[in-house]
């Protein structure tokens, strides 16, 4: 199976063609089926991004839940600024959650379907998803501004704008553009929630969020790096120069994981050529074995939950996780 990016509710198109230069195509795991909100496509036109949805009933309920959320939040929104500063929590939390759950949560028998862990995962990832739509879009606005900003300076200087520069007009009002570190435990519990009904768990995950790593890093305790690679390593199918992470060095990595207990084992089996030189793109991957721990394994402890339709291969090995960031 490819590389599962994940917290997957939204991706930037910097971070996800940043992910294809190094390990190639890769998966978005989605609650409901809709439209994909990612057009990423290579030189040839292909989509490198391969959309899989575990569970598809009841998407339209779940997507018109989540409206009435929204406006459930936006009547009740001084009273919601009450309660988390009371509560000293965040919006997208259990106990609010099931606070408006006899609200809006109501299945057509009657019956709430907050009894229902991966339907409540599904719900709270749609949310997730229109709250880090919002901030996106927010940081590009920012973006823009800071550029329009440079540029009437320069102008008005006289001298030229250094697209290059790292200064940024507005300070330090930009958000900080990692939607991981907004109630990062219930992302990770939802997310692997819906995973569980994957028929097919993956091996090797990617993140571009330092919040979710860390998070991680405090969950288990034997995880460790494998290695770091600074740039983008050159291909030689055919393609430009750095276009592609080569399909056989992903599967070599994969495969030396399925045979492997523990990290240090696996650490002394990685051949150097992994580090080879590359093309440079300012972005740089940090890959991780979590020791002890088969994809199975892994699934099961962040989601609180069995997987359902395990295979053997899904109960050995170790599990790969890598961190993309700039």
């Amino acid at each position: 199976m490819k590389p599962m990016y994940f917290p997957f509710t939204c991706i930037r198109e910097q971070n996800a063609c940043a992910v294809f230069r190094r390990l190639g195509p890769f998966c978005l795991c989605r609650e409901n089926e809709e439209d994909s909100f990612c057009n990423a496509v290579d030189s040839a036109g292909a989509s490198y991004i391969e959309y899989v949805y575990p569970v598809a009933d009841g998407s339209g309920r779940v997507a018109a839940l989540a409206k009435e959320y929204l406006k459930w939040g936006n009547l009740h929104k001084g009273g919601m600024a009450m309660l988390s500063r009371l509560g000293k929590g965040q919006f997208y939390n259990n106990e609010f959650s099931a606070n408006i759950s006899t609200l809006i949560k109501k299945s057509d028998n009657g019956e709430s379907d907050a009894n229902d862990p991966v339907f409540m995962a599904r719900l709270f990832l749609a949310l997730a998803r229109r709250f880090d739509t919002r901030e996106d879009e927010v940081l590009h606005e920012i973006e823009v501004a800071d550029v329009a900003g440079r540029s009437l300076v320069a102008e008005l200087t006289g001298k030229p704008l250094e697209d290059t520069s790292t200064a940024n007009f507005f300070s330090n009002s930009s958000p900080p553009g990692d939607s991981g570190g907004v109630a990062t435990q219930m992302r990770l519990s939802s997310f692997f929630r819906l995973l569980c009904r994957q028929k097919q768990i993956p091996r090797l995950y990617v993140t571009s969020s330092p919040a979710v790593m860390e998070s991680l890093v405090d969950r288990f305790s034997g995880i460790s790096l494998l290695f770091r690679l600074e740039n983008v390593q050159e291909s030689v199918d055919g393609l430009e120069s750095g276009a592609q992470a080569q399909p056989d060095w992903i599967a070599k990595l994969v495969n030396l994981a399925s045979v492997h207990d523990n990290a240090a084992d696996l650490h002394d089996a990685v051949p150097g050529p992994f580090g080879g030189p590359g093309s440079e793109d300012g972005y740089h991957m940090d890959v991780y074995a979590v020791d002890a721990c088969p994809p199975t394994t892994f699934v099961n402890e962040l989601a609180g939950m069995p997987c359902q339709g395990l295979n053997d291969t899904d109960s050995a090995g170790l599990t790969l996780v890598s961190l993309i960031s700039d």
